[in-house]
C-alpha cells in the first residue's frame, strides 16, 4: 500500500507554484496582528481556497512565536468526500506539499489507534481537503521541521466526538499542537450567515462543551459548521489543559469578494491558550 500523500489540491485551493505560494502566504503574514496569546495549544482554523479564508487563517497561526518549536500537529479535519461514522488516522508515510514532505509522525500515530474510536483507513483522506490546506501554512511559518498525525472525522455525534477528544489528549505534549479544520456558515443568506456565525463564534469563545453540546442539540449542528466534529474533538483534548480561547478573526466570502449574491460561507479562527 502507497502510504505517500501527493498534494491533491494545489492550484484549486492554493497555488502549485512555489514562488506565488510564497508571494501569497508572505502577503497574508505581513497584513496578520502580532500574537496575542502565550503557551498556545491548540488552532480552529478555515479551509476554503486561500482567496477566501487564507488571510483569516494567517491571524491565528501568526500568534505563534516563529521561533516556537512544534514536534507534532494533530490536524483534525471533517470528511467531505467520503462517507465515515468513524474518524481515520493516516498513520504512516508523508504528505506532499509544494514546499516539499512532511513526515507522519508514525510511533504516536499508531498508539492512537483504537478500535472503538479510531482506525486507520486511508479512504477519507485521499480526496478531502480540509486538511491538506493547513499544511503550506505551518511549512512557511515554523522555523522547524515537524511531523503530523492526520485525522479525519466523520462522526458528527457529539459524545463520539467529546470521547475521541479524551483519547488524543493523552497524546498531547508540550511541544504537540492541536488543529481544527472547519469553515462555518453555507448557504445563500449574508445576513443569516453573520447571525449563525456571531451564535456559534460566541459558543466556541465561551471554552464550554455543556453549553457547546446544548446549543448543538437544539440547532441543527451542520448548519453552523462543516467541521463541527473537529471543533469538538479539539475543545475536549484540551478541556483540562487549555484556559482561554481568543477569536483571531472572522469574515465570510461575501465579504471578501464584495458580492453577496450567491453561495455564501463564512469563516472564523480561533487560538486555544
Amino acid at each position: 500500500m502507497n502510504y505517500i500523500r501527493e498534494s491533491v489540491f494545489s492550484n484549486q485551493f492554493y497555488p502549485s507554484d512555489l514562488s506565488s505560494l510564497n508571494s501569497t502566504l508572505k502577503t497574508f503574514f505581513q497584513l496578520s496582528a502580532e500574537s496575542v496569546l502565550t503557551n498556545i495549544k491548540g488552532l480552529i482554523l478555515p479551509h476554503a481556497g486561500y482567496i477566501f479564508s487564507g488571510q483569516t487563517t494567517a491571524y491565528a497561526i501568526a500568534n505563534l512565536k516563529p521561533d516556537i518549536e512544534i514536534k507534532n500537529i494533530i490536524i483534525l479535519g471533517p470528511c467531505h468526500q467520503y462517507p465515515s461514522r468513524s474518524a481515520s488516522i493516516w498513520n504512516k508515510g508523508k504528505w506532499i506539499t509544494p514546499y516539499g514532505a512532511i513526515n507522519i509522525d508514525e510511533i504516536t500515530s499508531v498508539n492512537i489507534i483504537d478500535s472503538e474510536l479510531i482506525d486507520n483507513d486511508l479512504n477519507p483522506h485521499k480526496y478531502e481537503h480540509s486538511i491538506e490546506v493547513q499544511l503550506p501554512f505551518f511549512q512557511y511559518y515554523l522555523k522547524n521541521e515537524f511531523s503530523i498525525i492526520p485525522i479525519a472525522i466523520g462522526n458528527q455525534d457529539f459524545d463520539f466526538c467529546y470521547k475521541l477528544g479524551k483519547h488524543l489528549s493523552k497524546f498531547i505534549s508540550d511541544k504537540t499542537l492541536i488543529v481544527a479544520s472547519s469553515d462555518l456558515y453555507h448557504g445563500y443568506d449574508h445576513n443569516l450567515c453573520k447571525e449563525q456565525d456571531g451564535k456559534i463564534i460566541n459558543i466556541i469563545n465561551k471554552n464550554n462543551l455543556t453549553t457547546l453540546k446544548n446549543f448543538l442539540n437544539e440547532n441543527n449542528k451542520t448548519s453552523f459548521g462543516c467541521g463541527i466534529s473537529p471543533i469538538i474533538t479539539l475543545l475536549s483534548a484540551l478541556e483540562n489543559i487549555s484556559k482561554e480561547v481568543y477569536l483571531a478573526h472572522s469574515t465570510n466570502s461575501a465579504e471578501v469578494t464584495g458580492n453577496d449574491d450567491g453561495y455564501i460561507v463564512g469563516y472564523a479562527s480561533f487560538v486555544i491558550s
